[in-house]
């Protein structure tokens, strides 16, 4: 369990998923309305940026 190889593919799925998650949002929901999509555009930088620190 120690190994970095384990951990890189757990996040490497991890991001996967979540992206097919958002995507399944998206197409079922429509098209978003500009404010949502400032919103998470805002959030989702944030959120790099906090990686990134």
């Amino acid at each position: 369990m120690d190994n970095p190889t384990f951990y890189a593919c757990i996040l490497s799925l991890l991001a996967g998923l979540s992206t097919s998650v958002g995507s399944i949002i998206i197409v079922l929901a429509g098209k978003p309305r500009q404010k949502s999509l400032d919103f998470s555009m805002g959030l989702a930088a944030g959120v790099m940026l906090t990686v990134y620190s």
